[in-house]
């Protein structure tokens, strides 16, 4: 076996062996104590990782940039579409719910 196909291993579930920065950090994270002494959130943790710098200073930017939306920074055309679709779907469904509670009010007055 060469190097390669030990470091990702193919799975039913996907690929093993290239963690995600998410995952990379935790797990420095973790490595850091026990999990019930941790005075130092997630977030700070990475911050104090981007200070010292380093290989480790580039997984935590890389975390940081995932949890501002760098990934999903454009929508697609088939996206927009689909959001708009959705926003006057919901916007329909209120005024016909805001009719059906109009019309019910009337009725109780008039009785």
């Amino acid at each position: 076996m060469n190097d390669e196909q030990n470091d990702t291993k193919s799975r039913s579930r996907g690929v093993i062996g290239i963690a995600t920065a998410a995952k990379a950090l935790k797990q420095l994270w973790y490595g850091e104590g026990p999990k019930h002494n941790r005075l130092v959130s997630l977030k700070k943790f990475a911050h104090q990782l981007l200070k010292v710098g380093g290989e480790k200073a580039e997984l935590a930017k890389s975390w940081l940039e995932n949890k501002t939306g760098v990934l999903n920074a454009k929508r697609t055309e088939a996206n927009i579409m689909k959001a708009n679709l959705a926003a006057a779907a919901t916007k329909n469904a209120r005024s016909k719910r805001k009719e059906k509670k109009a019309v019910k009010t009337e009725t109780k007055e008039t009785k």
